[in-house]
């Protein structure tokens, strides 16, 4: 950093030129344990689910990037880099797409202390889990950059997601886990299959009893559907309407063992994302 003393100075011409594309960048901060801390909390209370620390270094980012991904409860990393690596397609960023870790959302951003994916955490979170499909979306408080096409498309390339400029606003590409799925999707999966289960052990809790025949099968099955069919809608969802759908296994068929231990094998469900529209092509004709 260059400091001028105005009194010293004055008169005098001063240039400043911008020295990013010629300079690199990466945070070599040690592993400061996060992850020890995490397992430590998790084992202490686990009615947790985002994360977010204050570095952006390799060795931090990677403990807790293996950590979210290890979880035995569903955990979602919001990972800040500003690692030239990553910029160059090469960095941590390609090694988690490698592994398909579906619980880290990975943000490429040159300033780091702006604390970019702190702010794409507050946004996703503060909103119905798969309601909202974060590409395009403004971080505010966050610079939008103008990276060269070689570093988004290699960002892209990776699963990781960059702030740019498009048409002088700030973009948010492209809303995805570093496993290449949707990052709304993994959140509304996260948030669909803690509610069907809530809504089985509702049942349960409720019922003076559920016999084990196909009539108790059945109400176990009705209160799943039920649940699932609160992520469907048009617009906004998680899932496709009328999409959803419980098969509950027959219960004249069920193992003897099964019945001895009162335990219902076999439930399956189903449903349908329901997507979301990212990009464009527009066929003008004039006559």
């Amino acid at each position: 950093m260059i400091t001028v003393n105005p009194a010293s100075q004055a008169g005098n011409p001063v240039f400043i030129y911008d020295l990013s594309s010629q300079l690199s960048y990466t945070e070599t901060t040690a592993d400061a344990g996060y992850d020890t801390e995490l397992a430590d909390l998790q084992t202490q209370f686990d009615d947790w689910y985002g994360i977010l620390i204050d570095s952006s270094s390799v060795a931090n980012n990677t403990d807790v990037a293996a950590f979210a991904l290890s979880s035995d409860s569903p955990k979602l990393f919001f990972m800040n880099s500003a690692n030239a690596a990553d910029a160059a397609g090469s960095g941590l960023i390609q090694t988690l797409e490698g592994q398909s870790n579906k619980r880290v959302f990975a943000l490429y951003h040159p300033y780091p202390d702006e604390y970019p994916a702190a702010v794409a955490a507050g946004y996703l979170l503060a909103n119905t889990p798969g309601s909202v499909n974060m590409n395009a979306k403004a971080l505010p408080g966050v610079t939008a950059t103008t990276p060269s096409d070689t570093v988004v498309n290699n960002v892209l390339a990776d699963s990781g997601n960059i702030y740019i400029t498009v048409g002088g606003i700030g973009w948010l590409r492209e809303g995805r886990a570093t496993s290449g799925a949707w990052i709304e999707e993994v959140h509304g999966t996260d948030a669909l299959i803690a509610r069907m289960q809530e809504a089985a052990a509702r049942v349960l809790a409720n019922a003076q009893k559920i016999g084990y025949n196909q009539k108790g099968f059945n109400v176990i099955g009705q209160a799943i559907k039920a649940a699932m069919t609160a992520f469907e809608g048009e617009q906004d969802a998680l899932l496709l309407p009328e999409s959803s759908e419980v098969q509950m296994p027959q219960a004249d068929l069920a193992l003897p063992a099964d019945r001895a231990a009162r335990h219902i094998r076999g439930i399956k469900a189903f449903a349908t994302f329901l997507g979301s529209a990212n990009t464009l092509e527009i066929e003008l004709s004039l006559v």
